[in-house]
């Protein structure tokens, strides 16, 4: 009875990820340096207290014993080391609030390695939950407008407002689709991780005993969600999961190959359907310009956070302290310039300096093993976390994009 009852609730965090209902703590208001509480972390709360009702420690113990799982509970030293340590000793309760976030999500991985036995369940959820979102970034796109569903944590956006992720077509200025998460990018994340749920269940259909009409539906819905973020990492993300399935089943005898011929078909037609009806867009979008602000503005968060790792190169500047770090000692910038390195790797090693990141890096490395190269479902979540890793932040700084990031490690 209590396994089903944490089950059910592990369900709820899921459901959570995409709406931003938080409850505000301390600090400046701005995000990147501020305490909230979401009501995800309540349930996460919630989901640990019956798991400490079980006395499940001999399990935990042999988990972090498994596969260099080791190297975490070493990582978490050098983060509370990072935390003790800070540069930054006077806004110190707010580095410790970080600190229990990442214990928070360090033990969420470990509960989901040892209780979440069946994905089956998760990608249901997802998939639902992303064809919800896709409606939403469809209106949203639709209208240039949000829905003013605020009580779901959804963003003011508008073409003329300041900050909103827009782009710019031949002849007027269009909003990127956020449904209800905080940014495109992140909303792109989530609907890709659910896609690839989605497409295994096409390439296996046993679970959703849907028609093929159905089935063709839910793709071009979470597909169109994912193409109207115009986040040009998704849609590449996008075109790579397709090819991994297809490549990857294409000898697998427990796939049908009409489940092959039938994703093909779907990638293919909707790729067409694509180039035909936005084709202005997908050219202003691929064609890149090496000169543009979003290409700019990452070069300068790279060269900044490489300037804060040799200087800080053992410990880093403390964990959640790259933003008050910055406006100490980069005040030059503008303030809409204050934002976290749109890379993980460079933002890890800035906060928890370089020994930190080498062995968050082992640990990475040892769960590589040649099955998970063989898995499309595994290989598109490595992809995943890599290509947004690299060219983005909210896998380690929002709450959404943390609970993606921990969720993946805990199912790859």
């Amino acid at each position: 009875m209590l396994t089903k009852i944490k089950n059910f609730i592990f369900l709820i965090i899921i459901i959570l990820i995409p709406f931003q209902i938080r409850f505000f703590l301390s600090g400046s208001g701005y995000i990147y340096n501020s305490a909230y509480v979401y009501l995800s972390d309540i349930f996460i709360f919630i989901l640990f207290l019956l798991w400490i009702s079980e006395r499940q420690y001999q399990k935990i113990i042999s988990l972090v014993k498994y596969r260099g799982n080791y190297f975490l509970a070493i990582f978490l030293i050098i983060v509370i080391l990072s935390v003790f340590f800070s540069y930054n000793k006077i806004n110190n309760r707010l580095d410790f609030w970080h600190l229990i976030k990442f214990i928070e999500f360090l033990w969420l991985f470990i509960f989901i390695k040892a209780n979440i036995k069946g994905k089956v369940e998760v990608g249901q959820i997802l998939i639902i939950s992303a064809l919800t979102q896709s409606a939403i970034a469809i209106i949203q796109f639709i209208i240039q407008s949000d829905l003013g569903l605020r009580v779901l944590g959804e963003s003011l956006i508008k073409p003329w407002l300041a900050g909103v992720a827009k782009i710019s077509t031949l002849d007027e200025v269009l909003i990127r689709s956020y449904g209800t998460f905080p940014h495109p990018n992140i909303l792109a994340a989530f609907l890709l991780i659910s896609f690839v749920f989605l497409v295994q269940l096409i390439i296996q259909r046993i679970h959703f005993k849907h028609s093929l009409k159905i089935y063709f539906l839910y793709y071009v819905l979470i597909s169109t969600g994912v193409f109207l973020t115009f986040s040009r990492t998704a849609w590449i993300l996008w075109v790579l999961i397709n090819l991994i399935f297809i490549i990857l089943n294409l000898k697998n005898p427990f796939v049908p190959k009409n489940n092959l011929e039938f994703l093909l078909l779907f990638f293919i037609i909707y790729s067409i359907a694509l180039l035909v009806i936005f084709p202005n867009e997908l050219y202003l979008r691929l064609n890149i310009n090496f000169n543009e602000q979003a290409i700019n503005q990452r070069i300068l968060y790279s060269n900044i956070a490489l300037k804060i790792i040799k200087d800080n190169p053992f410990l880093g500047v403390g964990l959640g302290n790259y933003i008050n770090y910055l406006k100490d000692h980069f005040k030059g910038l503008e303030s809409w310039q204050y934002e976290p390195v749109h890379n993980i790797f460079l933002l890890i090693t800035s906060e928890v300096g370089i020994v930190g990141i080498l062995v968050l890096g082992l640990f990475f490395l040892l769960k590589l093993r040649k099955e998970i190269f063989l898995n499309p479902v595994s290989l598109s979540f490595i992809f995943i976390i890599l290509f947004f890793g690299i060219l983005d932040h909210f896998f380690w700084t929002l709450q959404p994009g943390e609970l993606m990031f921990w969720m993946l490690l805990g199912i790859i």
